[in-house]
């Protein structure tokens, strides 16, 4: 399998997809006024947060790499 380009992975972020599987991330809860959205997949863990729900995704710090 082909590792996705950086570009590939920030148009799944700004359509609120996982960067890595492009599935939908689902909401879990709020953290202050921000959406927090996981990647549904039990195996990823990948998770940020979103403006608004179902919206373009910005991932926790810890998450960062997957941009590289």
């Amino acid at each position: 399998m082909v590792k996705q380009s950086r570009t590939d992975r920030l148009l799944r972020l700004s359509e609120g997809r996982c960067p890595i599987h492009g599935i939908p991330m689902v909401q879990v809860g709020l953290k202050g006024s921000l959406f927090v959205a996981l990647c549904p997949r039990r195996d990823c863990g990948i998770s940020g947060t979103a403006l608004v729900s179902h919206g373009p995704v910005t991932l926790n710090q810890e998450h960062q790499e997957w941009l590289n």
